[in-house]
């Protein structure tokens, strides 16, 4: 039933099997991250290539997208990942269920219009919001190859994320910031959580992509 819904057939004749090759070489892209409600909508796109045995090597980049929303002006910023998998293939194949750890380094920077309740009267302020994101997390997944070479992916994990966030407020401002879109403002979380933050992190995702075998 998957298969049919990921490639749109219901001739049973023309149905797609999933097949356990090995994957030596795939690209990849993450299309939820265009609708991503907490960073912001990315394009990302990886390679991955099978190094030895049951073990891959995955490298992604991304790129932000502007001028999407509202609360995100003058979007910028990239995204790296490296990600060491480990397949657990009794026959040596880079196919199916893994276990990996992954790395990845975030940076962005976007306007904001904030509500700041100072005296004599609340005013809407316009900041910049700059993020240096980095995180180390350990995944459980599958990946399943078709015949046709389509390949989707599933996976969940959790880890461990350093932020440094920097506002152009005044230390102030910050602290008077109202947000939930009050006003037009921003969006709460995303920019009240100035300085240094540590926490842990918790991820699934989605991936669809194509096998060079």
């Amino acid at each position: 039933m998957l298969a049919n819904i990921c490639f749109g057939q219901s001739d049973s004749s023309t149905k797609q099997t999933s097949v356990n090759i090995d994957n030596t070489i795939c690209v990849k892209i993450a299309p939820l991250s265009i609708i991503d409600v907490g960073g912001g909508p990315v394009f990302r796109l990886g390679v991955e290539r099978k190094i030895y045995k049951n073990f891959a090597l995955y490298l992604e980049g991304g790129a932000f997208i502007p001028n999407i929303r509202e609360s995100q002006d003058k979007l910028s910023g990239y995204i790296i990942r490296t990600e060491f998998k480990f397949y657990l293939n009794r026959n040596k194949l880079t196919t199916g269920k893994y276990l990996s750890i992954e790395y990845f380094y975030k940076t962005q920077s976007y306007n904001s219009k904030d509500t700041i309740f100072l005296p004599p009267d609340p005013y809407v302020k316009a900041n910049n919001y700059t993020k240096y994101i980095n995180c180390v997390d350990i995944r459980f997944g599958e990946m399943t190859t078709y015949k046709n070479g389509i390949i989707l992916e599933w996976f969940v994990g959790a880890g461990f994320i350093h932020k440094e966030v920097h506002s152009s407020a005044t230390l102030e401002e910050q602290n008077s910031i109202r947000h939930l879109g009050d006003y037009g403002g921003g969006v709460k979380g995303a920019s009240g959580q100035v300085g240094k933050i540590d926490s842990p992190y918790f991820i699934a995702g989605l991936k669809l992509g194509y096998s060079f075998k």
